[in-house]
């Protein structure tokens, strides 16, 4: 098999993630509204299959552009899966379905726990023998900031970067007390989330992984590509099926 195009529609963007193997070439991120621009990246990639998690008017443009350079498997929740499934398939994210997927593939055998911190913040556990046990949703840091804006007379509105916590210094003010308490907060359930369900191994992806990151207790790793990494296994794993 060629090169690989892992095509994931997100909230903000479409993420385009070009594999050679296991390695990642390149990675970019393309607006809405700029669907054509993905014909000249899967061209440049040299990719010869894409997979594509979208829905809607999304997939229809994004196939009909892709498909004019590569052949194109769109996921679906009754596309054929690398792992089994406790989760009821047709109510969970396909991007979900992915990082779980992505996550078994790196760290074969391993009981894990999957951290997406993104618009939502959901927590997936993968047991040592792929199977996808169930989950969790939360409000990510940007929602959680944005709801006590919206839902409180006072309090400012803040984006989820910014200035954060170092050791155990509190807050001083009200801006660093909101966004300090949000990135606390959601690092705080990744951690009671793999101690209650018993995980070896923590991995986490989505927008704002760096942030949480660095406030996570236990060991860890932040892959970027996850999603990415696991829509390419279910290509490869709907191929050579």
């Amino acid at each position: 098999m060629g090169r690989i195009l892992a095509i994931d529609c997100g909230n903000t963007l479409i993420k385009a993630t070009t594999f050679d193997g296991d390695r990642v070439l390149a990675a970019v991120g393309v607006p809405h509204d700029e669907v054509h621009r993905l014909l000249s990246v899967a061209q440049e990639g040299n990719v010869s299959h894409a997979i594509v998690a979208a829905s809607g008017r999304d997939l229809e443009a994004i196939v009909d552009v892709v498909s004019r350079h590569c052949e194109v498997m769109t996921l679906s929740r009754d596309s054929r899966l690398p792992l089994a499934m406790r989760y009821d398939r047709h109510s969970i994210g396909m991007d979900r379905v992915a990082a779980a997927v992505g996550a078994a593939a790196v760290l074969p055998g391993k009981r894990v726990l999957v951290a997406d911190a993104g618009t939502a913040l959901t927590l997936d556990v993968v047991d040592s023998d792929g199977t996808l046990l169930g989950g969790y949703i939360a409000p990510g840091i940007a929602l959680m900031l944005r709801s006590l804006h919206e839902h409180t007379a006072l309090l400012p509105a803040l984006e989820a970067d910014g200035d954060e916590p170092e050791g155990d210094e509190l807050p001083l003010d009200t801006a660093h007390a909101m966004r300090w308490g949000a990135i606390l907060a959601a690092a705080a359930q990744v951690d009671a989330c793999a101690d209650r369900h018993q995980c070896d191994n923590v991995v986490l992806t989505g927008g704002n992984a760096a942030i949480v990151s660095r406030h996570v207790k236990r060991d860890h790793r932040v892959d970027d590509h996850l999603v990415a990494r696991g829509l390419k296994t279910i290509l490869q794993h709907n191929i050579n099926n």
